[in-house]
Parts: structure tokens; C-alpha cells; sequence
């Protein structure tokens, strides 16, 4: 049965309307109902009604309304039934114009065809329904989009509390007694892991990108320290397929630059992974390059290569980077590194051979400090023999050191290293033993000592990670091959200069010696038994003692009868979630309104922290939760001395003495300086001092101007922030009148809150001056 149309006709003309009204009924193959009114109000009274229309035909000229605003009203009415001017005026500027404002179409009335109007009629009504179909669908792409999003949230955060238990436990047994056996089993589990948390994180990464939610996150970083980091946490899987891995930087790239560190990390681990996972023998090698505010990354591998025809699709979603079966991937990985660098106003591109290796290489944006790098003058013209059979080793050896204006002479074992050393004699040995086994190692150290020529010459032994650790108890000096240009660098300068002693053979990581919480009562608040036990069995190990809350109500409860040091904050919980807890715990009385609080969350969105600070979290950690992020958590969060005096009434100086009590606390800088590990390029205590004076003078603003406006929650904030910092340095008079200031903050007057801000500015002041001749005098 043929569908009847209804047409609402505004024509204030009698003549008009029947002409128009016949007109239709004779020319429409299918049935319509023609319901006709003379003015504007009237009709917008039809429409408002239950009565329901296909299509408008009107009359600009009508005795309540003239012209366009006629048309004007009616679409904005009903802005999904399509109109129809019709005009007794055939001007084209003004059918223009009513199209322009919404109309449908324009018919002179002295053109009223039967074929005319009842085609220009159709052709309305279907565009009109074009248009609604795809408002619709629009509508459903939205809603599609978001259900999405949600649907990605919650899929992470299930998966990530489950693996909390995996990565948890395995973090855990890797700090017990494990057989050889054991300890591979358990690493094993713990790379698994790893690999689900990565595909996880890509498909969240992706999701952004699509929703336009990436946002990237600028700041100052080093750039030899984020290459040389990358290549430390990918050196254990190059180990494992026996492959060389090193960089090159060109002396004329900048220390410094300034873009989001933690995407480029992203970019270039993700590079330097396929690198090593399509590579069965040889190297695979970083190369960086700078040009004006540009910064050029390239890994180049001697792996399988690409065929031609694969690699036009390679930056594309779920695409592999190659066409062997065995290699097994979401195929995300090159599509997020594309994302990333045209985000930071970059490029990214392959240049590959089949059979011959490829080389990835990526720029972005990255404009740079004003000092170039400064090469170490102690290293021009200083003459280094290389030692070994490996003409690869050599080859990178070799490049790394005329990078720096050394002289190296290659020998393929000691007969030949002796006979060029009675020629010229060397500054430096470096015995190249990346893939020669512990007694071969041993056998060519000893081959060095015992030789006249040599035995008096700075000797560096490059190992594998696996030998260097058998070898490092009988020999010094040996580090780990592939080395970090800065890394191979100062070793050369220290023992050129015969200064040895300074040498470490220890890794810059944790080498299974964690913080010491110093019997820290932490309260654990989870809905889940099992994250409760991952959660108290490393807290355990950091030696902290542990009390726990299934939910949000039995944390308060507990909060306001047991002062705690530090609270793990579940944010996902029945009933009162993690964030409303937190509310709670810290607008209420209680004795832990500003005990340091850290979420522990399975969701991985920046909205999701950005939402734990802003009610008044401290700290952030996503699940699956590491041991050592907890324990830098817990390094960051807790006091590293209790106050002496645990007195709550407000101290401060007089002028007198103030100097005195600003004083740094020599025995705690000795202690972060017995710290340092001289084989990192910037020491710890250094980078502390750094950031201490990098980021307190914003804090220091800001804590006066919220006691100039007495602005309480403020007050108690900032405070908190600067004690911790100044604690941590060793500034003690500064933390414990910031701790007072925390404690007092809502019973200050008006004359003891100008004093503080004085007091406050002129310690941190003082403070920094020491500090200053602490990092040119290195005092310690």
C-alpha cells in the first residue's frame, strides 16, 4: 500500500492555495493530505502539535511575517522536515538566499508545473531523509565512539587487576633463593606479563588517537640519558639472541632538549624491539643527529629485511612489520610510533632490502638548549688498541671513539697488540670479549697482566652481561657490552688518569637492594583479598609494616582511631569508591587528613590521575603494580628521619640564628653522595640538588601567596610539598617549619602568616645558596 504524504501549505492567497493544492493532487503518483493555513503563527501552532508532516511549502509574504524571516522561523522550528519557498518574485539572489538560510529548494509560483513542483517535492523529501539518516548515524558513531572508550576502560582495568597478582607475585618470588631453572621460569612469567601490559597499553593508545584524547607532555629532558635508558632495558633480550647493540651520537647533538620524553622512550623502544626481533646475528644500532630545533633517530639492524611490496602498509593498524609466520604481534606498534611522531611535528619511515637489514628512522620536533654537548677534552688524541676477534665490535668501538677524538689501532689477539705497544705505546687496552665465554675472558685478562708490554697499561674488559658478572670477581674493571657512549666514555677518562677506584662493576639499578620503609605502618584499602597479599608481601620486603581495609568505610573507621604513615588507595571499589575515601579522609577530622595517600588503579587514562590528585591523592600507580615503583613511591612519600621534636606548635626562627638553622645537614648529603654511582652521567645527588632548585622556588610562590590569602588547603599542600623536598636534602630547619606550618595551617593569625612568608623565602634562599656551593664545590 502507497504511503500518503503530508504537506503543510502556509499561502495567505485562497486562489493561491487551491491552485496549488490541485495542482499537487493531479501531478503526485502516490496520495497526499494537503493541510493548508494563511499565517506563520498558525502553522508553528500545527507543528507544534501531534500532527505530523513530510514536507513545507511556503509563501515568504504572509500577514504576520515578511520575507526571509518567514523561512527563518519555520527551520528553526523544525530543523527535520525539509522546506520549500515558494515566491511570486523569480529572483535568483533571492532563492539563493533562502537556500543559504535552510530551504530546501525555491519554486516561482510562475512556474507551478505539475512536473515541477511534485519533482521538486521528491527530491526534498528524499534529501531530507538522506540528511536525518546520516545525523543519525552520526549521532550512533558518538555513541558507538564513547561505549567504546568505556568498554576499553573497563576491559583494561579487569585485565589489570588480575595481572597485578601475576607481575606482583613473580616481582616478589625474584627476591627469594630461586635455582637457575626456577629463575628463568619466573622471568619468564614476568616478560609474558609485560608483553599483555604492552599490548593493553597499545590499544588504549590507539583509542586516544582515534577520539583525539593524546595529549603530549613537554618537559626538559636529557637526551644521551633517554637513549642510553632504552638501550639498558632492551640489552637483556639483545643478550639473550647473542646480538651487538650500541649508538651513536653525534658530538654536535645538545645535551638537552624539550619534548614529551616518555612518547619518544615509546617510539624508539618500539623500533629497537623489532630491531632485535627480527635480527638472528649481527648488531643492531641507534644513530642520532640534530639539526636547528629537529632531533633524527634512526636504529638500523642487519636482520631479514622487508620486502618492497610489504612496506608501504607498515604504519598501518594491525599490520605486521614483516611477512614471516612465526613472529607473532598486534601489529599496532609502528601505526602508534606514526601517531606519535606527527604529534610532535615529526615524520617516520623505513629504508629496507630483503635479505639485508632495514633502518627505521624517525624526527620530531625538539627544540634544544644553547650549549652544544661538550666532549671530554681528557680523551683528545689519547690512543686506545682494541683487543679482539670480533670485527663488528671493533667496527662500533672504533666509531665511538673517534667521536671523541681518541686514536684507535685494532690487534686480533696479545702477540699482535704487543708488537704494535713497542712501537707506540697505547693509553688504553680494551679488551673486546662481548661474546667470548667466562674462562676465555679470563684466560685474555691474564694474558694482558702477564705480558711486558702491556701490563702497565689501563686495561677495560667489555663482557656480555651473563660473563661480566662471573668475571667481576677476579678482575676490575669490566663492564657490560653494548656500553653507553657516555658510560665507555668516563670509564676511559677515570682510568687513563689512573683513578680506578672510582669504577663501579654494579648496575645503576636496583641489583635487588630495594628502599627500607623503616617499619612505615602502610594501610592497604582494597576490595580484593588477593591484591591485599601481593600488595602486603612486597610492602614486607620493603619493610614496612601493613593493615588493611576491604572498603571505603572500614578505611575511614580506621583513619580516625590509627595515625598512619603512608595509605595504598584502591580507586575502584563497591560502595564508596577510592576517590570518594580519599574526600572523606581528607575534609574530615581525623589523624591522617594529610598522611600521603597513593592511588592504586587498574584504569591507565591521564583523566584518571588527573582525577586522583585533584581530591587530594598524593601519588599514582597503575596495576599491575612493580615492587620497585612502589619502593620509589614509598622513598618519594615517607620521611627518610622522623622529627625530632614531635611538638605541634608553630616554630620559627629569629633572625639571630636563622642562618644557622638553615645550615644542610652534611651527614644526610653524605649519605645520598655514598649514593652515587659514578658510571651515570649525571650522579644522584646532583640530579636531587637539580631538581630541588629546578622546581621549589614555584612551591615557594605558591605557599606564600596562599598564606597572603590565607587560603588554608593551599597552605597545607604546599607545605607538604616543601618539607618533603627539603627533608630529603638534608635543609632540616626548613622541613620541620614547614611541617608546623602543615599541622597549624588552619589556626595561623594574621601577624604569625606574614612572618612565615618572610621566614619562609628567607630560608629557602639561603638553602639554595648552600646548596649552589654544594654543586660547584661538590662538598660531601
Amino acid at each position: 500500500m502507497n504511503r500518503t504524504y503530508r504537506i503543510l501549505l502556509i499561502e495567505d492567497d485562497n486562489s493561491d492555495a487551491q491552485f496549488i493544492i490541485r495542482t499537487l493532487k493531479q501531478g503526485a503518483k502516490t496520495r497526499v493530505n494537503v493541510v493548508p493555513c494563511s499565517t506563520l503563527s498558525e502553522s508553528l501552532e500545527k507543528l507544534s502539535g501531534n500532527q505530523k508532516f513530510d514536507i513545507i511549502l511556503t509563501d515568504l509574504n504572509l500577514p504576520d511575517s515578511n520575507g526571509l524571516r518567514t523561512a527563518r522561523c519555520l527551520i528553526q522550528a523544525v530543523s527535520n522536515i525539509p522546506v520549500i519557498v515558494l515566491s511570486g518574485y523569480a529572483s535568483d539572489d533571492l532563492a539563493i538566499e533562502a537556500v543559504a538560510e535552510g530551504a530546501q529548494d525555491y519554486i516561482s509560483k510562475n512556474d507551478l508545473s505539475k512536473q515541477n513542483i511534485v519533482q521538486k517535492i521528491c527530491y526534498a523529501i528524499e534529501r531530507q531523509r538522506l540528511v536525518n539518516e546520516l545525523v543519525n548515524a552520526k549521532i550512533k558513531l558518538a555513541e558507538y565512539a564513547d561505549f567504546k572508550s568505556r568498554f576499553l576502560a573497563q576491559m583494561s582495568h579487569e585485565i589489570r587487576t588480575p595481572m597485578n597478582g601475576v607481575i606482583g607475585n613473580t616481582s616478589i618470588l625474584q627476591q627469594t633463593d630461586l635455582d637457575r631453572d626456577q629463575s628463568e621460569l619466573v622471568e619468564s612469567i614476568r616478560q609474558s606479563g609485560e608483553m599483555l601490559i604492552k599490548i593493553i597499553n597499545d590499544i588504549l593508545d590507539i583509542s586516544k588517537f582515534e577520539s583525539g584524547e593524546m595529549a603530549l607532555k613537554p618537559e626538559k629532558f636529557n637526551i644521551r640519558n633517554l637513549i642510553e635508558e632504552v638501550m639498558e632495558s632492551m640489552a637483556p633480550i639483545a643478550d639473550e639472541k647473542n646480538l651487538i647493540m650500541t649508538n651513536l651520537i653525534s658530538p654536535k647533538v645538545p645535551k638537552y632538549g624539550y619534548a614529551d620524553p616518555y612518547r619518544l622512550k615509546q617510539v624508539l623502544s618500539n623500533l629497537m624491539c623489532n630491531g632485535i626481533k627480527y635480527t638472528d646475528d649481527g648488531y643492531v644500532n641507534i644513530a642520532v643527529s640534530s639539526e636547528s630545533d629537529t632531533l633524527r633517530v634512526e636504529v638500523k639492524d642487519t636482520g631479514r629485511g622487508i620486502p618492497k611490496a610489504k612496506q608501504g602498509g607498515l604504519f598501518l593498524p594491525f599490520r605486521q612489520i614483516a611477512h614471516y609466520d612465526q613472529f607473532q604481534g598486534t601489529g599496532l606498534g609502528l601505526s602508534i610510533c606514526s601517531k606519535i611522531t606527527a604529534l610532535m611535528k615529526g615524520n617516520i619511515g623505513v629504508h629496507s632490502k630483503e635479505g639485508e637489514g632495514s633502518t627505521f628512522w624517525f624526527t620530531v620536533k625538539c627544540p634544544f638548549s644553547d650549549d652544544e654537548y661538550q666532549a671530554r677534552a681528557d680523551l683528545d688524541k689519547k690512543r686506545v688498541l682494541l683487543i679482539g676477534k670480533d670485527k663488528l665490535c671493533h667496527e662500533i668501538l672504533t666509531q665511538q671513539i673517534s667521536g671523541r677524538g681518541m686514536i684507535a689501532s685494532l690487534a686480533g689477539d696479545v702477540d699482535h697488540a704487543e708488537e704494535i705497544s713497542k712501537d707506540q705505546k697505547p693509553d688504553l687496552i680494551i679488551l673486546c670479549a662481548y661474546k667470548a665465554c667466562h674462562s676465555e675472558i679470563q684466560s685474555l685478562q691474564k694474558s694482558v697482566a702477564d705480558s711486558k708490554w702491556l701490563s702497565d697499561i689501563p686495561c677495560l674488559t667489555l663482557a656480555n652481561r651473563k660473563n661480566r658478572r662471573k668475571s667481576k670477581d677476579n678482575f676490575s674493571n669490566v663492564i657490560p657490552f653494548p656500553v653507553a657512549q657516555s658510560r665507555l666514555y668516563r670509564t676511559a677518562a677515570q682510568l687513563i688518569s689512573n683513578e680506578p677506584s672510582q669504577i663501579s662493576v654494579s648496575s645503576p639499578k636496583f641489583d635487588n637492594t630495594l628502599p627500607n620503609g623503616n617499619g612505615a605502618l602502610v594501610l592497604i584499602v582494597d576490595d580484593m583479598i588477593g591484591n591485599i597479599k601481593v600488595t602486603e608481601k612486597m610492602l614486607k620486603i620493603l619493610d614496612c609494616r601493613t593493615d588493611t581495609a576491604l572498603d571505603g568505610s572500614e578505611a575511614v573507621k580506621k583513619c580516625q582511631s590509627t595515625k598512619y604513615d603512608l595509605i595504598l588507595m584502591d580507586c575502584k571499589m563497591p560502595g564508596i569508591s577510592g576517590l570518594e575515601t580519599t574526600l572523606v579522609i581528607r575534609n574530615s577530622v581525623n589523624p591522617n587528613a594529610s598522611t600521603p595517600i597513593i592511588a592504586l588503579t587498574a584504569n591507565a587514562f591521564a583523566e584518571d590521575k588527573e582525577s586522583c590528585y585533584a581530591v587530594g591523592m598524593s601519588g599514582f600507580l597503575s596495576k599491575p603494580i612493580k615492587i620497585e615503583n612502589l619502593g620509589d613511591m614509598i622513598t618519594k612519600l615517607l620521611p627518610t628521619n622522623q622529627f625530632e621534636s614531635t611538638e605541634e606548635t608553630l616554630v620559627t626562627s629569629s633572625p639571630k640564628n636563622r642562618h644557622n638553622q638553615g645550615k644542610l645537614d652534611l651527614e644526610t648529603l653524605n649519605m645520598l653522595a655514598a649514593m652515587n654511582d659514578p658510571n651515570e652521567e649525571v650522579l644522584f645527588l646532583d640530579d636531587l640538588i637539580d631538581t630541588y632548585m629546578r622546581d621549589t622556588p614555584e612551591i615557594v610562590r605558591s605557599l606564600t601567596r596562599a598564606l597572603t590569602e590565607n587560603h588554608t588547603r593551599q597552605i597545607e599542600h604546599y607545605s607538604h610539598k616543601l618539607k618533603g623536598f627539603s627533608r630529603n636534602l638534608g635543609i632540616k630547619s626548613l622541613a620541620d617549619l614547614c611541617h608546623n606550618i602543615e599541622i597549624n595551617c588552619s589556626d595561623l593569625k594574621e601577624d604569625e602568616r606574614v612572618q612565615l612568608r618572610s621566614e619562609i623565602e628567607t630560608q629557602h634562599k639561603y638553602a639554595v645558596e648552600q646548596l649552589d656551593g654544594h654543586w660547584r664545590n661538590k662538598v660531601a
